[in-house]
C-alpha cells in the first residue's frame, strides 16, 4: 500500500528466501515441538509434505506443574497422546517417544521445547538517578521474564549534597539507608540490577548503592540460614548485575563479594546520549535459564527427552519478530497475552526491543494486573454496566480456576477487557523505553490463547486496536494477523535447528490474516447530544476484479468494509480538513499505487477514525453506548448486549 511514505513497504509475506547453506528439506523428518505455559502445554507436529516442511497438527493439555502431578512431563505426554488421536499417527510406544522416525511414518526425528511455566525473576533496580539510569535499567529488565519488586535511587529521599559524602553520618542519610534496606527485605529480590554513572564519571554514588545492597543481602542471608535450621525456606542473598560506570566495578565488587555474587556487564549508559541495554538483557535472560527454568517440575526428565535445552518462550517469539524484519522488511510488533505474562516484541528499522511483563496475565497474573491498572480502567472497555465488586469477584474466581473457559458472552467480554489492559500495561512500558514515542510498525501480530480462541475474528482485531491504538505514523496502515495455531514459539525455537523449515512453515501455516487498518489522525469537537460528529475521512475501495464501496467515517467512529483474504483492493482516501493519514498533510488525498493494493482478511478493511489516544465519555451510559457502537462495527458485541 502506498500511503505517504509506503512506496517500499511490502503488504504481504512472499515466499520465504532460500537460506544459504541449508536445504529446504533437512535430514530429519517428523519434528515435535512443545511449549509449556503456566496454564497450557501445547504440542505441534511438523513433517515433510512433498518437498517442504509443513505444519501437520497441534494438540494441548493442561500443564501439570502443580499438585497432584508436580511434573510437567505428564502434561507433555497428555498433549502428545492427544496429538496421536488427532492425527492417527503413532508417536509413542510403551510410554516412550518413538525416536528416530520409522519408515512407516510413526515416531519423530527431533523433539524441541520452549517454556514460560517458570515464575518470573524477582528483581530490584538500584540506580543513581530516577530520570536516566533507572529508565535504562527498566528497559533492560523488561526484556526477560522478570518482576520488578522494588526500586532504589539515590535522588529519592536524600539530598544531592550527601550523595558524594561517603560518611553516612547525617541523620537524613542514616534514615534513608534504613528505609532502602527495609524496602529490599520486604520482598527479597533474587537479582539486583545496579546501574548509573557515565564512563569516567564519579564512583562514590555506585559504591553507596552497593553498601545498601550489601547490608540488605547480609540480613537476607541470615534470615535464610535461620529458616533452614527450622526446616523452613526463605530467600537467600541475591545476585548482583553491575551495569554502571565500569570505573566503579572494582570498588562495588569489593563491597558486595563477601555476601553477594557480582556479574558485570557493559554500562547501560556509557554517555548521556548513548544507551546499550542488550548485554544486561542477555544476562537477565541467562539468569532466568540458569535459575528459573531448572525449577520447572520434571525438568531433569524433560531435558533427557529433548534436543538442546528448554528455550524461554519469550526469546523464541522475539526471534520471529526479528526474522520478519530481516527477511521480509516488515516493521513488526508481536503481542502475546498469556495466563501469567504479557509480552510485546518490536522489530523495526530503528529498534529491536522486547517488553515482557512476567507478572501480568489474564489468569494467574490477574491480581497484579488489577493492582497496577485499576478496576476502573478495565470497566471502561465493557459495553454493559458492572460494579467494582462484581469485577473483583469475577477476577478472583478466574485466579482460583484459571483453566475455566468463559461460559457466557458476558464472561468473554470481561476476559477481553482484561486482555486490553494487560496489553496496555506492556505498551506503556514499550513507549517508556523510547522516551514516550509511539513505536513504528506496519504489521501487528497477536498470539496467545485469548486472541487465538476468540470466537469471532473481529473480537481479536478489536482487542489489538483498542489496547495498542496504533497510530500508523508515517505509514498510514497496519496489517493485522493472528497466530491461530499458536506456533510462534515453536517456530522461533525450530529456527535454531532448521531455519528453512521454520521459514516455510511460518509463511504457509502460521498466521490468519484479519485485514488492514487505515488509521486517521486528527481531532474534532465531540458530537453534541442528538448531534452528529463531523466526517473525518471518506474512503473508496475498488476491489481487484470488480466491486466498489465508499464509506464516510465520522470522527470518533470506526467502519469495517468486507474484503476477503483472497482479495486485494485499491484505495482512494480523502481526509477532511484537520485530519490526515500516514505522513500526508492534513486534508491531503491519498491513494494506493499499482501493485501496492491492500490485502483482505477475515475482518476486511478497517477505517479507524477514533483519534489517538481515544477520548472516552466521562458519563458511564454514554461511554457504554460508545463501546456498543465500536464493538458492533467489529461484529464483536455479545449477542446478549445487541439492541
Amino acid at each position: 500500500m502506498n500511503i505517504g511514505k509506503l512506496e517500499n513497504t511490502k503488504t504481504h509475506l512472499e515466499a520465504p528466501p532460500e537460506v544459504e547453506g541449508e536445504a529446504t528439506v533437512a535430514t530429519v523428518g517428523g519434528i515435535l515441538a512443545v511449549d509449556i505455559g503456566s496454564l497450557n502445554t501445547r504440542a505441534a507436529l511438523f513433517d515433510v509434505v512433498g518437498d517442504e516442511y509443513r505444519f501437520v497438527a497441534r494438540a494441548s493439555a493442561l500443564t501439570t506443574a502443580e499438585s497432584p502431578y508436580n511434573d510437567v512431563t505428564a502434561g507433555v505426554y497428555n498433549a502428545v497422546r492427544d496429538l496421536e488421536g488427532t492425527t492417527g499417527r503413532k508417536l509413542t510406544e510403551d510410554n516412550r517417544l518413538i525416536v528416530p522416525q520409522r519408515e512407516d511414518g510413526s515416531g519423530i526425528d527431533l523433539f524441541i521445547a520452549t517454556a514460560s511455566a517458570a515464575s518470573a525473576l524477582r528483581v530490584t533496580i538500584a540506580a543513581v538517578s530516577s530520570d536516566i539510569s533507572e529508565a535504562s535499567a527498566v528497559q533492560a529488565v523488561g526484556g526477560a521474564y522478570t518482576h520488578v519488586v522494588s526500586h532504589i535511587t539515590l535522588d529519592e529521599g536524600i539530598n544531592a549534597g550527601s550523595i558524594e559524602d561517603d560518611t553516612l553520618l547525617s541523620n537524613a542519610a542514616t534514615a534513608w539507608l534504613q528505609e532502602q534496606t527495609e524496602k529490599l527485605l520486604a520482598v527479597p529480590p533474587e537479582v539486583v540490577l545496579i546501574a548509573g554513572g557515565v564512563e569516567g564519571g564519579p564512583t562514590i554514588p555506585l559504591v553507596r548503592l552497593a553498601k545498601v545492597v550489601a547490608g540488605a543481602a547480609r540480613e537476607q542471608a541470615n534470615r535464610a540460614e535461620l529458616a533452614a535450621r527450622t526446616n523452613k525456606q526463605a530467600a537467600g542473598a541475591p545476585i548482583a548485575i553491575f551495569a554502571g560506570n565500569s570505573s566503579a566495578l572494582g570498588q562495588v565488587t569489593q563491597v558486595l563479594t563477601p555476601v553477594v555474587e557480582v556479574r558485570g556487564v557493559p554500562n547501560l549508559r556509557p554517555s548521556l546520549t548513548m544507551e546499550q541495554t542488550g548485554p544486561a538483557e542477555e544476562m537477565l535472560a541467562n539468569l532466568y535459564r540458569e535459575k528459573r527454568v531448572p525449577q520447572i517440575p520434571g525438568y531433569p526428565v524433560l531435558t533427557r527427552w529433548i534436543q538442546g535445552g528448554i528455550a524461554p518462550t519469550a526469546e523464541s517469539t522475539r526471534l520471529i519478530a526479528r526474522f520478519l524484519g530481516a527477511h521480509y522488511g516488515r516493521e513488526t510488533l508481536i503481542a502475546d497475552i498469556g495466563a501469567s505474562s504479557t509480552s510485546l516484541f518490536l522489530a523495526n528499522r530503528d529498534r529491536d526491543v522486547a517488553v515482557v511483563r512476567g507478572e501480568i496475565g489474564v489468569a494467574y497474573g490477574l491480581g497484579n494486573l488489577l493492582a497496577e491498572r485499576g478496576i476502573a480502567n478495565v470497566l471502561r472497555w465493557l459495553p454493559f454496566p458492572m460494579s467494582d465488586d462484581e469485577l473483583t469477584d469475577w477476577a478472583l474466581n478466574k485466579v482460583i480456576r484459571p483453566a475455566g473457559l468463559p461460559q457466557t458472552a458476558r464472561d468473554l467480554a470481561i476476559e477481553h477487557a482484561l486482555a486490553c489492559e494487560a496489553l496496555g500495561a506492556a505498551y506503556e512500558a514499550l513507549k517508556k523505553g523510547d522516551a514516550g514515542e509511539e513505536p513504528r510498525y506496519d504489521l501487528l501480530i497477536g498470539t496467545g490463547g485469548v486472541l487465538a480462541y476468540a470466537p469471532r475474528p473481529g473480537q481479536a482485531a478489536r482487542i489489538l486496536l483498542d489496547a495498542l491504538q496504533p497510530t500508523a505514523e508515517g505509514l498510514g496502515s497496519v496489517e493485522l494477523a493472528i497466530d491461530t495455531t499458536l506456533l510462534l514459539p515453536a517456530l522461533g525455537n525450530l529456527a535454531h535447528y532448521n531455519l528453512a523449515a521454520a521459514s516455510y512453515i511460518f509463511d504457509r501455516d502460521c498466521l490468519m490474516w484479519l485485514g488492514t487498518a487505515i488509521v486517521v489522525q486528527g481531532d474534532a469537537p465531540m458530537a453534541t447530544v442528538g448531534g452528529e460528529a463531523p466526517i473525518a475521512v471518506t474512503v473508496t475501495m475498488e476491489r481487484r476484479g470488480g466491486g466498489t464501496d465508499t464509506v464516510e467515517v465520522p470522527y470518533g467512529q470506526i467502519r469495517v468494509v468486507p474484503l476477503r483474504p483472497d482479495q486485494r483492493a485499491a484505495l482512494n482516501i480523502k481526509p477532511s480538513a484537520g485530519f490526515r493519514v500516514g505522513s500526508g498533510e492534513p486534508g491531503k488525498a491519498l491513494k494506493t499505487e499499482p501493485g501496492q493494493e491492500i490485502k483482505g482478511g477475515l475482518v476486511g478493511l478497517i477505517v479507524d477514525a477514533r483519534g489517538r489516544p481515544f477520548t472516552l465519555p466521562e458519563d458511564r451510559d454514554l461511554r457504554q453506548a460508545q463501546m456498543r457502537q465500536w464493538w458492533a462495527a467489529f461484529d464483536a458485541l455479545p449477542y446478549s448486549e445487541q439492541k
